[in-house]
């Protein structure tokens, strides 16, 4: 299962800084004293506060790194074809308005890449707020991802969804995640 995100770095570098964060957050509801003293997670989360247009023209991120046989290693990363945005318009569920209309007209596609990491010391598998710079190693297009054309709004669609549950333990043992997050959610 890919677990994926529309930024490209995660907010925190390890298992324990989300523990950290979590505990800051949800037993000592102090979010704002956590985010002074991290200024580095406070400035990802602003990034990642920004709005899309359509969850199929976003680009997606696998910010965590995955084995890629032995001894390598790789980022997952889902690009659009279709680049043609609409804008937010004003309702709560517009990302769901806007998913159904474009799927009721037709296929969705996104091209699934890999990022290999090439220089250990500035690609590093357990600090996930670390960028891979694609300029060190550009994304490979290796298969097409494609949503067919559907009715979302079909009847058991909603409930279907809901009962998802997504693991990114369910793998091959030469694709299994790397890093402490990782490792935590197995």
């Amino acid at each position: 299962d890919f677990i994926m995100q529309n930024h490209d770095v995660f907010f925190v570098d390890t298992a324990q800084d989300m523990a950290e964060f979590t505990t800051a957050g949800v037993i000592a509801r102090d979010y704002d004293a956590y985010l002074e003293m991290h200024p580095k997670t406070k400035a990802i989360l602003n990034e990642m506060a920004k709005p899309e247009s359509s969850s199929l023209t976003a680009t997606y991120w696998g910010v965590l790194p995955y084995s890629f046989g032995k001894d390598h290693y790789v980022k997952y990363k889902l690009v659009p074809e279709d680049q043609l945005l609409s804008q937010p318009f004003d309702d709560s569920n517009y990302l769901a308005i806007d998913l159904q209309n474009r799927l009721l007209h037709g296929p969705a596609k996104f091209k699934f890449m890999v990022q290999f990491r090439t220089y250990s010391e500035n690609m590093p598998l357990d600090q996930a707020t670390v960028r891979w710079e694609e300029s060190m190693s550009p994304p490979i297009h290796i298969a097409t991802l494609i949503l067919p054309q559907q009715d979302i709004t079909e009847k058991g669609q909603a409930e279907y969804g809901e009962n998802l549950a997504y693991n990114p333990w369910h793998c091959l043992i030469e694709h299994e995640p790397q890093g402490s997050i990782a490792a935590a959610r197995k």
